[in-house]
């Protein structure tokens, strides 16, 4: 078996940097203060720990902000029951004691009415306000409000990271950044003697410092270690031109940001924030100022470095961090080749420098048990009851995320620990344009690499035969020159495993439809996994029929067997293999499989094929799921069912049965009639779509009514009308992704009121549809507004809304709206009959605009029909009402119901 061909499908995702300084992590601005925040408990998030970035804030929630960055949380418990001095704040709500405690340190003062407006949302302008409060300034500043404020704002760069608008909501995101910002800054008070805001401490003591029991400081991270399972790191700061080391131990719950892990920084310059147990509970990459080479010397006698031709200063301290986690003092003379050197500068001058070294490469295979085991390389590695930590690509991981044909070095016995098992996955796959003499460079497709070192001594794995047998450097040959290559890197970016003589063909998936249709010799007929049914060559030297199958060695596809296939330079298929997990599936309700007791993700990328009436189809997730293919007990032993899985994500659904499509829904915007006949223009999938329906099929339903409805050759085949989850209430408020809603009272003296203790939250997202239907033009628009009256439709997708209906454009409206159903919009008078349907009671017509106007009939026997001969009739038994008739109607008073009909002119 090749082992090598598992390492041709991995990409390159990250770069490990253990000791490898001079990366800059990015970080999003919002993110990052966000992530400082919730360390320091500042912000915490909804009940799901969603900080919600791009959603507005209220007052009362930026009140608990503003009393938790001036650490004045215990006061806020206390002042929970007291009378407010708000008259709209009331004692004993979630947001009182913080709402009393801002208000008596003076960072709030509400409005001029004696209200504070806690629900309302804060404004750019209040935020900064109240964020310069909280360093001490106040309304002594020059100028009037809310200039004076946004000003000195902008002058102390709190503003300067955020999308800072004065007069509109504030998003939270941008609060976040402010208010982060704000704890760097100085606190100050108002001096009356000079007339002006002066160090309220003369030691530039900031907000953080001042209310924060903890310390927030910069520095490198020189080395990570662990002791008894606790990570330790050592921090490397610099004053007076004097390196330092401190120790740290690592919180359980630090938040790591701008890196996979604190780990993955070693070397590199970072933020940290330490709490009142001078643990680590919050790291941030930084910048690094860096300069790197394999090899560096030291000059005792003039205290300088040499690295990359350069000669550099070296602060007194000066050490060098080596891989196996401890730190060195320097030495007089060279620095053997390594695989890499990196120093780090402070203005110009060497501070710190890391040594990394990587020797004795393997191939991972597997897990087996407690051990793991290696294609090449290492032997087996018995981790039962060892201390141990896996770090790929950075980030601490666990063995289970260790895959076949990873690059791992396995370090016994260092930073504390049993074992240190560093992995990664970097793959660089082109042509070998050529080597160096000493077979320690490659260049493919015209990137330079160095081959992996160790302490001066070429060390690399290196194939001629595609993977199966591995040698050393002496192993590249001129005859791989110009030939296709895969080339793994170390963590600091050597080859390290190079394999030529790869077949790079990319994998195919499909299903075997035919082999020897009309007498085919040595043709496959397959259903692709794009849709279409394609008829391949066999490349006969490897691929063969066997009766209604294709076979390659031990392995044979069988007719209408999902399968993965390569194809050759000429396009014949050259290779076969199995593909899919035969296990069960069971019914969720969200994007997600249950796969041999594993939920697996549905993405966007996967591919679903199943079967309609006429044969193979790529289908979707939503028809899919709603199919007796996915509940319990589908086994695809029975070849009814396969997956093809990818870590927790699902390549490709394949089932053998058949799958309808089981509804659509969506919105009535419009109803009309034109020269394809009659048509409803739909919003469906937070799309506008219009469909053509038959005479037959077209209920005349009212504009803005939610509908279920089925399609065939893409008309309408069924139509009819749903109900919502919620209906008939207000919007309470709403962010980018949930709205929340409490029920309103529909019918007496008190219709309109609030029902208690009724709010519900729904979530949303980009694909939920809001649809404005309170007046006689329906349209899609962006948002709700609070206050407005609405009903929300589930579609079944992934727990989110699919619809929202604006009912009424407020209460008021509600509250005066007609009692009767239909479109709200129409009135006794002459119409053009468009059809009448007895079983729903529904009459359709058309006015002298074309527009459509859809009516109720009360009961049978209760709405008369004077036909032009001057009989008189129950509509339910009337055979003389037709399409294209002209008729007079008459409503009940108040209604869109129908009393009687007058037939103009018969059709």
């Amino acid at each position: 078996m090749k082992k090598y061909s598992k390492l041709i499908a991995l990409l390159t995702v990250a770069v490990f940097v253990l000791g490898f300084a001079g990366v800059a992590f990015a970080a999003d601005q919002a993110d990052t203060a966000a992530n400082r925040l919730k360390t320091l408990g500042i912000v915490e998030g909804d009940p799901s720990g969603d900080l919600r970035l791009d959603d507005s804030i209220t007052r009362a929630e930026f009140a608990k902000i503003s009393v938790m960055a001036a650490g004045l949380e215990d006061a806020a418990a206390v002042l929970a029951g007291s009378q407010p001095q708000f008259s709209d704040v009331k004692a004993n709500v979630w947001y009182t004691g913080w709402v009393n405690v801002a208000s008596a340190q003076g960072f709030i003062k509400g409005d001029g009415d004696g209200t504070y407006r806690p629900n309302d949302e804060i404004t750019g302008a209040e935020v900064v306000t109240v964020l310069l409060r909280l360093l001490g300034y106040n309304d002594n500043l020059s100028g009037n409000w809310p200039v004076d404020y946004i000003v000195k704002a902008a002058d102390l760069e709190i503003t300067k990271d955020a999308n800072f608008t004065a007069n509109v909501p504030a998003v939270r995101g941008d609060v976040f950044v402010m208010a982060e910002a704000t704890l760097g800054e100085d606190v100050m008070e108002w001096d009356a003697e000079k007339a002006k805001f002066v160090d309220k401490y003369d030691d530039a003591t900031s907000l953080l410092a001042d209310s924060y029991e903890g310390v927030s400081d910069d520095g490198i991270v020189g080395n990570v270690n662990w002791d008894d399972g606790v990570m330790k790191v050592d921090v490397v700061t610099v004053k007076d031109d004097k390196v330092k080391v401190t120790s740290y131990e690592v919180a359980e719950n630090a938040v790591v940001s701008g890196a996979p892990s604190i780990l993955a920084m070693a070397g590199s310059e970072f933020d940290y924030i330490l709490n009142d147990d001078d643990e680590i509970i919050y790291a941030e990459a930084t910048s690094t100022d860096v300069v790197t080479d394999d090899e560096m010397t030291y000059d005792d006698s003039a205290e300088k470095i040499t690295i990359d031709d350069e000669t550099y200063d070296v602060l007194d301290g000066m050490q060098v961090a080596y891989g196996d986690g401890d730190n060195y003092d320097l030495v007089d003379g060279d620095y053997a080749k390594s695989d890499k050197v990196t120093v780090i500068l402070e203005d110009g001058d060497a501070k710190w420098a890391v040594v990394t070294n990587y020797s004795d490469p393997s191939i991972f295979d597997e897990v087996d048990g407690d051990y793991l085991t290696f294609e090449e390389g290492s032997g087996d590695v018995d981790l039962d009851g060892e201390d141990y930590q896996i770090v790929k690509n950075g980030a601490l991981v666990s063995v289970d995320d260790l895959v076949s044909g990873d690059l791992v070095y396995v370090f016994p016995g260092i930073r504390g620990l049993d074992y240190l098992i560093v992995a990664s996955d970097q793959v660089v796959s082109g042509n070998l344009d050529g080597f160096s003499s000493a077979r320690d460079k490659i260049t493919v497709d015209g990137t330079k690499y160095d081959i992996d070192k160790s302490a001066g001594t070429v060390d690399a794995l290196v194939s001629d035969d595609d993977g199966d047998n591995y040698g050393t450097n002496s192993t590249l040959d001129k005859n791989m020159v110009d030939e296709a290559i895969n080339v793994i890197l170390s963590p600091v970016g050597d080859a390290v495993v190079i394999v030529s003589d790869v077949d790079a063909s990319e994998d195919f998936y499909g299903i075997l439809v035919d082999t020897n249709d009309s007498g085919w010799a040595n043709e496959a007929k397959v259903f692709t996994a794009a849709g279409d049914k394609v008829v391949y060559d066999l490349d006969t030297d490897k691929v063969t029929i066997s009766g209604s199958s294709i076979t390659d060695g031990p392995v044979t596809i069988a007719d209408e067997e999902f399968f993965k296939f390569e194809l050759n330079n000429d396009g014949e298929i050259d290779a076969i293999a199995e593909a899919g997990n035969n296990s069960y599936a069971t019914d969720d309700t969200s994007s997600r499989i249950e796969l041999a007791g594993t939920w697996t993700r549905i993405t966007d990328d996967t591919v679903i094929i199943a079967k309609d009436s006429d044969g193979w189809i790529v289908t979707s997730w939503d028809i899919f799921k709603d199919s007796s293919a996915v509940d319990s007990g589908n086994d695809a032993s029975t070849n009814n069912f396969v997956a093809v899985v990818d870590g927790n994500e699902v390549d490709y659904i394949v089932y053998g049965g058949v799958v309808t499509d089981s509804g659509n829904y969506g919105v009535i915007l419009n109803t009309g009639y034109n020269a394809d006949g009659y048509y409803y223009d739909l919003v469906s999938d937070a799309e506008e779509v219009r469909y053509s329906v038959s005479d037959s099929a077209y209920e005349g339903i009212a504009k803005g009514t939610a509908v279920d409805f089925t399609l065939s050759d893409g008309d309408i085949d069924t139509i009819s009308a749903i109900s919502g989850i919620v209906e008939n209430y207000k919007v309470v408020s709403s962010g980018s992704d949930y709205v929340k809603l409490i029920k309103l009272v529909t019918s007496g003296t008190d219709k309109g009121d609030e029902v208690a203790n009724s709010e519900k939250y729904f979530d949303t997202d980009d694909e939920t549809a809001i649809v404005d239907a309170s007046g006689s033009t329906k349209k899609v628009v962006s948002s709700v507004a609070r206050g407005q009256v609405v009903s929300v439709y589930e579609k079944d997708k992934d727990g989110f809304v699919g619809y929202i209906v604006i009912n009424e454009d407020s209460v008021a409206d509600f509250i005066g709206a007609s009692s009767g159903s239909g479109s709200g919009d129409v009135a006794s008078g002459d119409y053009t009959v468009i059809s009448f349907n007895v079983t729903t009671e529904i009459l359709a017509l058309k006015d002298a605009d074309d527009n459509v106007k859809t009516f109720g009939i009360p009961s049978a026997g209760s709405t008369l029909v004077e036909e032009t001969d001057g009989t008189v009739t129950d509509i339910t038994n009337s055979t003389e009402l037709n399409a294209g008739d002209e008729v007079n109607i008459t409503l009940t008073e108040g209604t869109t119901d129908v009393t009687y009909i007058t037939v103009k002119v018969d059709n």
